[in-house]
């Protein structure tokens, strides 16, 4: 019982701190450039809204493809084509959700730069010379 329930703990703060860490790589981005940035704090969760809104868009092949694995895979094993039932369930179930962690990381550690010339930009009334 201790052991479960430290599990679901450990689990739990995995889940938090990744949900968290672009917050984290654009303070911590912030921290260690020249250019002082005004409302950190702000650009850290525009930032973070803005990799959220990417991992979102990065999973949408997803949801047809759990579809299809669902329901018309074990119908394609049953018919024969085991090798096409196998690739279909190894995208859905393994490749898929890399793709998504990758693209995430990336976009945590990429939005905090590209970001930042705009928001300079942004916070000097300059925008439109950007």
């Amino acid at each position: 019982m201790i052991k479960e329930i430290a599990l679901i703990l450990g689990v739990s703060l995995i889940s938090i701190i990744l949900f968290m860490a672009p917050f984290f790589v654009a303070l911590g981005y912030l921290k260690f450039k020249e250019k002082e940035i005004k409302n950190r704090k702000l650009f850290s969760i525009t930032s973070c809204l803005l990799t959220y809104g990417i991992v979102l868009l990065s999973s949408l092949p997803i949801i047809p493809l759990e579809g299809i694995n669902t329901f018309i895979a074990p119908k394609l094993h049953l018919d024969g084509y085991e090798q096409l039932a196998f690739i279909i369930h190894a995208n859905s179930t393994n490749i898929m959700p890399g793709i998504m962690i990758f693209i995430g990381l990336a976009a945590s550690i990429l939005i905090p730069i590209k970001l930042k010339k705009y928001w300079i930009c942004l916070e000097e009334n300059k925008i439109l010379k950007c």
